[in-house]
Parts: C-alpha cells; sequence; structure tokens
C-alpha cells in the first residue's frame, strides 16, 4: 500500500521548515509527477524556488518565480502563499508558514 498525500505532505512540510529544501522537493515531485496536480507542483516549485534563492542563482529565482505566481493566480491561490512566493528575497520561514496554511487548498483535487 502507498503512501498517503498526507504523509508525503508532513514530509515536505518537515523539510521545508528544516530548511532542506531539495529534499523538500523530492517529498512531493513524485506525486506530483503520478497526478499531474497542478496544486501539488505549485507546492514542489515553492521549494525549488528557495533552492535556488539559498544557491544564489537569481536567474534561477526569476524563472521559477515567474511560472510560480502564475500558477498561484490562475488557481486562486491562498492570498498568503501568493505574499509570501512574491517576496524577493522569499523568507523561508514565511514561506513555511504560508504553506503550512494553505495546507488544504494544495492537498484538494
Amino acid at each position: 500500500m502507498g503512501r498517503d498525500i498526507t504523509d508525503d505532505w508532513e514530509r515536505f512540510l518537515d523539510a521545508m521548515r528544516g530548511g532542506r529544501f531539495f529534499d523538500a522537493h523530492d517529498c512531493l515531485e513524485p506525486r506530483w509527477r503520478r497526478t499531474g496536480g497542478p496544486r501539488v507542483q505549485a507546492a514542489v516549485w515553492v521549494a525549488v524556488l528557495l533552492v535556488h534563492q539559498a544557491r544564489g542563482n537569481s536567474v534561477g529565482v526569476a524563472r521559477v518565480q515567474g511560472k510560480l505566481l502564475g500558477r498561484l493566480d490562475a488557481l486562486a491561490a491562498p492570498a498568503g502563499l501568493r505574499a509570501a512566493a512574491c517576496r524577493v528575497p522569499a523568507s523561508a520561514a514565511e514561506v513555511c508558514e504560508a504553506l503550512a496554511s494553505a495546507r488544504d487548498w494544495v492537498l484538494s483535487p
């Protein structure tokens, strides 16, 4: 029996809160690739944004942020998540809190 999405989500949030953004990405990317869920993809992109930011890759930050913000707007993401993703540089703590608050939005089909 496979893991439930909530298990993957909790592992994702734990990694995000711990500053392990690439690990967080790895927690949800397989599920996103299997299901194609655009909201899960947005959460993965948030982690990717923070990976690029942590590595000092401003081109990667700009590219991912542009795609991410377009996706969040198209899906009517919670305002707190959109606001946290807009910041340059993004505050990892604020992003993690916004993701935790957006749990139901991310995990809904």
